[in-house]
């Protein structure tokens, strides 16, 4: 990227590390702190007003993002601890602490699947996360294994920029945030949407799907069409998929529980995980 410094050059970029959506993520060193590493969220915008910004959804969801993990104090939650315009960048950034570990995604595409105990222990591991924030009215609503960083050996949730206050909704359907494979399947249904669209239940489902990735080292879903990857979620065929790969395996009760299709019936907790390890 071009980009080498930002915020009156308070922040140095070193490198690229990631993008998604509107935003782009780079390493950066904090010159206040000198040997502080950052992972600073880069929105660009062009010949626009300040004004212009502020009313911008990207500007309100970066705001929301800071103000909401500044509020969240949890050794395995990544706390966003800057966040402004460079209008002469022509940028929206947000910086959080570099962690120095890899995502279970570059985890899984390295070494496929994980042990039984050892995916066992990070699903759980997760699961505490997931308590500490549904206790503080807090969905994550993008819950995937690009967001989840190992390190020390511990799982660290990144990225809340869809995070949600629990049972809010005024997203119309058909336009449900989250990432598609990793969405719960009342959130699929017109019916059901607006009921669960900020519901702790699609953190529970997400982990389910994570916890398949870690036992098997596949995807659940594997089509390339977003029309059949909802239609196959949406009747269900990850049922078949669980049997078929994790029949006989110690973590079909854990990933069964998380992915119910009831909400109200799915796995909800921690402690209820626990209760479904088989030794």
């Amino acid at each position: 990227m071009s980009l080498k410094k930002i915020n009156n050059g308070r922040y140095k970029i070193i490198e690229k590390i990631g993008k998604g959506g509107q935003a782009t993520v780079a390493k950066a060193e904090d010159r206040t702190q000198p040997g502080r590493f950052v992972a600073l969220k880069i929105i660009y915008f062009h010949n626009r007003q300040i004004e212009d910004i502020y009313d911008d959804n990207s500007y309100q969801r970066f705001h929301w993002e800071f103000l909401l993990t500044k509020r969240l104090k949890h050794p395995q939650i990544s706390t966003a601890d800057d966040y402004g315009i460079d209008m002469d960048n022509n940028v929206i950034f947000m910086a959080r602490p570099y962690l120095e570990g890899h995502t279970l995604t570059e985890l899984l595409n390295k070494e496929g699947k994980f042990s039984p105990g050892e995916a066992t222990r990070i699903i759980l591991s997760i699961a505490r996360v997931l308590d500490y924030i549904h206790e503080r009215d807090v969905v994550h609503c993008d819950l995937k294994p690009s967001n989840v960083i190992m390190e020390y050996n511990d799982p660290v949730l990144i990225d809340f920029g869809l995070a949600t206050k629990a049972g809010e909704c005024e997203t119309a359907y058909g336009s449900s945030s989250g990432t598609l494979d990793y969405i719960a399947p009342e959130l699929l249904d017109k019916s059901t949407f607006r009921k669960y669209m900020n519901h702790p239940s699609r953190d529970w489902w997400a982990l389910g799907c994570i916890a398949f990735n870690l036992f098997t080292g596949k995807r659940i879903f594997k089509e390339s069409s977003s029309n059949i990857l909802a239609a196959g979620i949406h009747r269900g065929r990850e049922q078949k998929v669980i049997g078929k790969v994790l029949s006989g395996h110690k973590g079909l009760a854990m990933v069964k529980a998380l992915l119910e299709r009831d909400p109200e019936k799915r796995v909800s907790s921690k402690t209820d995980l626990e209760n479904l390890v088989e030794l």
